[in-house]
């Protein structure tokens, strides 16, 4: 480990170690309390129920309520409001950077999004479910032991709200710019004390922020969703919650502007080369998109879930199963070239079609101690199981009734079996944690048609299995302070390519698993009668094979980097100071590098990779916010501003000027009258005000002939936009 790492780390636990020595000696003079200081929120980052402040991982959580006062709708206003994370929307689907790891590889993300303890591999899915949520856990590092799968840099935790046994129920109506109309309710209705039902609904959909050069536009949003949940207690002890959501979404969606690469004049005219220089951005080019025309999004996705536990057992043990089935039907539409591929003699109407019809199943069945013993465990077993029929097609939308041009179907299946176990052991003011997992995956992808050879099918299937392990120390300083230290491993399976050349035939690469062993120290603080929060982490990473997206001709493939280093801080802080109002900072410092190795791109370039940064990984980033509250004799005025500030970061990991994207700040300003019984609301809100252009997706595409040498593909976040927002509650 680098020297300045330990210096860092001594220094970071220094100070930590002091602020909690000193800090707790003036709160112990004075009384918590809960109604007027910083709000400390229940989670499940352990699998059971915690405080958050009380529970030793870094993590950032968010509520309901703090979700709507900021407008979260979907991934991507929600990565506004964690410095440490990042989303990635481009063409259609979307996937999580938490530290600098994303993994959006074929065996699924290395950032999961499990809502209700439901995980799947389809990235399309991700960005459709933020509405009558109770809470999202954004939990730093692996998390191998404890979740899911693949969780390898982190998880991202959405729990929506359950059936309570009060009739009651809420809506809000969002008007906006781009005649954006958005609707949420949600009907709570207590049937009898032992069974209730929670119905709640959604529905967005703005304009294009961008327009197309040949007519349509980009970046649309056209989705609804609703989702229904019932809750029964048959007999005492045994409860069961049933879920069902149904999600349509249509539009355009995102789509990336896609332009040529400037050749190298040094290079030969028969096989040019890419010079790789920065993207000539303009505030023109991020609203017209030199594109041949608009995308199209076909998707419904069916959602069924289950969570049966019983309480009763011996020795006040829990038995719990969770279980669930996902089917999805999804087209997308893309075109390939841009208006200038005339001048390859290339027709500017060529799409790419895709056609997804993924099936996935979680099942769990866990046991879990009775709390408050000296030592308490969990034990369970997991079950994931995921088919996937997809064809993508390369034709000419002139003639929709015509023989593809190209196309290449193929069939993958993932299987996953793991069995876990942790346990706590309490003494005094230490909790001693250890726990290990053993996870056993298998994969399979069938190539249904080689148009290079003309031999299919042409399958290919391999199994991975690996024990990870958890260990840790927790000390409580006193009710309001504690201290942790924690190392973890995590692992992501192995998956295939396909691989398709220009010439010859098509072939499926399998590639590695990669492997990643954690670090953590941090400290968590509740002072000042609950006014103040402050949390401080440091970490250190190691990656073996980590998991990378790589440009290839026509698409991409995944790679393996030999190593990856990745080391930090963090620090959150939240004060309220009466009668100013509250303040809140997280400040994060990453250093996260690959190690030595030589990666050569599709067009023949080689280049050593040694010290580049990972994608979406900027060194500095910080969200800060204000907030005070008015107060009325008909009820209060809260304003507030945040904003979310990132140094340069890279989208791939060449570090090509082509994909940089230089510092930004992204500021939101919100101000809202409630009445004072709380049943009305109203509000207009600011995103974006410095109408920052900022990339949020960006590629590149060797595809000759199409295009020579090659294309940058980039999108961007929104807009400015604003807007008002009717709340009501009965």
């Amino acid at each position: 480990m680098p020297c300045k790492l330990h210096m860092l780390m001594f220094s970071t636990t220094a100070m930590a170690v002091a602020l909690v020595g000193v800090m707790p000696v003036a709160a112990q003079a004075q009384q918590t309390s809960a109604e007027s200081g910083t709000q400390d929120i229940v989670v499940t980052a352990q699998r059971v129920e915690s405080l958050e402040s009380k529970t030793p991982i870094s993590m950032e959580t968010l509520t309901g309520k703090a979700l709507a006062r900021n407008g979260v709708a979907d991934f991507q206003i929600l990565a506004e409001q964690d410095p440490s994370l990042n989303f990635d929307a481009g063409n259609g689907a979307g996937f999580v950077t938490l530290r600098g790891i994303s993994g959006n590889s074929g065996v699924g993300p290395a950032v999961p999004i499990a809502t209700d303890g439901f995980y799947t591999v389809n990235n399309f899915t991700f960005n459709n479910s933020l509405y009558d949520i109770n809470r999202v856990e954004v939990l730093r590092g692996p998390q191998g032991t404890l979740f899911g799968r693949n969780t390898s840099g982190g998880l991202v935790n959405v729990v929506t709200n359950d059936p309570g046994k009060t009739l009651g129920g809420e809506a809000t109506l969002t008007l906006g710019n781009y005649n954006q109309v958005e609707m949420q309710a949600a009907l709570n209705i207590p049937v009898t004390d032992r069974l209730q039902i929670r119905a709640a609904f959604f529905s967005a959909k703005h304009d294009g922020y961008r327009q197309i050069a040949g007519g349509g536009v980009a970046d649309d949003e056209d989705a609804v969703s609703g989702r229904i949940k019932v809750a029964a207690e048959p007999v005492d002890g045994l409860k069961l919650l049933l879920t069902y959501q149904i999600t349509h979404v249509g539009g355009a969606g995102t789509a990336d502007n896609i332009m040529n690469l400037p050749a190298d004049p040094n290079s030969s005219p028969a096989a040019p080369l890419p010079t790789h220089q920065a993207i000539p951005l303009t505030r023109t080019m991020a609203t017209i998109y030199n594109v041949a025309f608009a995308s199209q999004i076909n998707l419904t996705e069916h959602l069924y879930q289950m969570k049966l536990s019983y309480d009763r057992l011996p020795f006040g043990i829990t038995a719990t199963y969770l279980g669930g089935y996902d089917h999805v039907d999804y087209m997308h539409s893309t075109p390939t070239t841009g208006l200038d591929s005339v001048v390859y003699g290339i027709p500017n109407t060529i799409e790419l079609l895709s056609n997804a019809y993924p099936d996935t199943q979680n099942h769990e069945f866990r046991l879990t101690s009775a709390p408050n013993q000296p030592i308490t465990w969990q034990a369970g077993a997991f079950y994931f199981y995921s088919t996937n029929l997809n064809t993508t097609h390369y034709r000419d939308i002139t003639t929709p009734q015509a023989p593809d041009i190209v196309q290449f179907p193929y069939y993958n299946m993932q299987r996953s079996v793991a069995g876990y176990g942790q346990a706590d052991w309490h003494s005094g003011r230490n909790s001693f944690s250890a726990g290990i997992r053993y996870t056993a995956d298998t994969i399979a992808q069938t190539d249904l048609a080689s148009p290079g050879d003309g031999i299919y099918p042409a399958r290919q299937s391999d199994s991975y299995s690996k024990w990870t392990w958890h260990v840790g120390d927790e000390f409580q300083f006193n009710t309001h302070s504690m201290a942790y230290i924690k190392a973890d491993t995590g692992y992501r399976a192995g998956f295939f390519n396909l691989v398709v050349p220009v010439t010859g035939p098509s072939t499926i690469q399998p590639y590695a698993p990669e492997y990643v062993t954690s670090f953590e120290a941090g400290t968590k603080n509740r002072l000042m009668r609950g006014h103040l929060k402050l949390d401080a982490d440091i970490f250190y990473m190691r990656y073996n094979g980590e998991q990378l997206l790589q440009s290839n001709q026509g698409g991409v493939i995944t790679v393996n980097a030999a190593q990856t280093n990745i080391y930090g801080a963090e620090v959150s802080f939240a004060e309220q100071i009466e009668p100013l109002g509250e303040f809140d900072l997280n400040l994060n410092w990453l250093h996260a590098r690959f190690g030595h190795q030589l990666f050569t791109n599709a067009v023949g370039q080689t280049y050593d990779i040694g010290g580049n940064r990972l994608t979406q990984a900027p060194d500095v980033s910080l969200t800060a916010a204000y907030e005070h509250v008015f107060k009325l004799k008909s009820g209060s005025v809260t304003a507030r501003v945040q904003t979310k500030y990132q140094s340069g970061q890279y989208f791939d990991f060449y570090n090509v000027p082509d994909s940089y994207q230089k510092a930004y700040t992204r500021t939101d300003a919100h101000l809202t009258y409630q009445t004072q019984d709380g049943r009305w609301s109203i509000g207009a809100f600011v995103r974006n005000i410095e109408n920052s252009l900022v990339i949020v997706d960006e590629s590149e595409s060797f595809a000759p002939p199409l295009s020579n040498p090659g294309t940058y593909n980039v999108g961007f976040q929104a807009p400015r936009t604003y807007g008002i927002q009717i709340g009501a509650k009965w």
